[in-house]
């Protein structure tokens, strides 16, 4: 049950049944809760079974333009698509839509593709209802906090998905990572970007979980030794962050997690925490996805409890000691392009 949707959280492949509508439907229709089921299964059947795009979400390819001009879009207007779809209405004609609790007049701009002038349209309140109920929760969880540190985050949550500022959800993954050791631990937003295959737009997750303190004893060591392992990684050092700041490794137990494919391991950014959550096939992943936490704040990884140590050093010391290279709009940049280069030549940076 890696994938708890009908698309792979990778790559976003849909899964289509390999057996024929007819049969499929006699499954349902023996199910215990039949009387349920088989109305759904006439509503959804035809999408389960379509390979075709639907026409609204389908933008075109890459080479047309069309991903790449919604994006420098809505960079120029200062939206980040982390939390945002799109739907194309017609030819040259689209809309961004935000995930957020609240709605705002929608704001038309002109974009610039390959051969035209497209219309963007730029709509507050996608997924509202969902939200707000996430909001309700989060307002009433603020009343059971351990400390100031968690309710701040908290509450950069709330505003977060209530206007959906992704700039609020970093300061609270910020206040997040700071809050070092909670017996509890939980991560909440859109997080994980697999299945965008520009990389940019974030699928929603959540998880709770409680920590293994027996396990992650034995976790600092390898935590300790980090920064002698990076040394004799394969690659010099002007490819790793300028300051490694050590992570507390925590194996954690998971409750529950509520997202459409559990990623492999975390290795989340803001005050160096790797955790460990129990399953049955162990996932892995970095969070938050927040290049400058990680640089300036630090990060956690979280992994799921019963992982491999080859795992724990992929989050660790790869996810951990990697720097992205970067140029800012004055043209500086945070590495030196004569030293940062392999085999290759170094062309391209973000």
């Amino acid at each position: 049950m890696h994938n708890l949707v009908n698309y792979k959280s990778f790559g976003f492949t849909k899964f289509v049944p390999r057996l024929p509508v007819g049969e499929f439907a006699k499954i349902i229709a023996g199910s215990t809760n039949a009387a349920n089921a088989v109305p759904l299964w006439e509503t959804l059947k035809d999408h389960i079974y379509s390979t075709t795009p639907e026409n609204s979400l389908f933008i075109g390819k890459r080479s047309e333009g069309h991903v790449s001009a919604v994006q420098a879009a809505a960079e120029k207007i200062g939206v980040d698509i982390l939390n945002t779809r799109v739907r194309k209405n017609g030819p040259g004609d689209f809309t961004l839509l935000v995930a957020s609790a609240s709605k705002q007049p929608p704001m038309l701009h002109d974009i610039s593709m390959t051969s035209e002038t497209a219309k963007l349209t730029v709509e507050y309140g996608d997924f509202s209802e969902p939200l707000s109920k996430v909001i309700t929760a989060l307002q009433e969880a603020k009343k059971y906090t351990a400390n100031e540190t968690q309710t701040q985050m908290l509450e950069c949550y709330i505003k977060s998905f209530e206007t959906g500022s992704i700039e609020e959800h970093k300061k609270g993954s910020t206040y997040w990572v700071k809050d070092i050791g909670p017996v509890v631990e939980s991560y909440i937003g859109f997080i994980e970007t697999y299945v965008d295959p520009y990389g940019g737009r974030a699928e929603w997750e959540g998880f709770t979980a409680i920590v293994n303190k027996e396990l992650s004893c034995k976790y600092d060591v390898l935590v300790n030794d980090a920064p002698e392992l990076i040394k004799v990684l394969p690659w010099g050092k002007d490819f790793e962050v300028d300051v490694f700041r050590k992570p507390d490794f925590t194996a954690l137990e998971i409750v529950h997690f509520a997202t459409g494919g559990i990623p492999a391991g975390i290795n989340a950014s803001a005050a160096t925490i790797c955790f460990f959550l129990s399953f049955p096939n162990p996932p892995n992943f970095q969070i938050p996805n927040y290049y400058n936490i990680r640089e300036s704040t630090g990060f956690k990884n979280v992994s799921l409890a019963g992982i491999e140590l080859q795992v724990a050093n992929h989050e660790l010391l790869g996810h951990g000691s990697g720097k992205l290279f970067q140029e800012a709009a004055d043209g500086s940049k945070n590495f030196d392009p004569e030293k940062a280069r392999l085999a290759w030549e170094f062309r391209s940076r973000y």
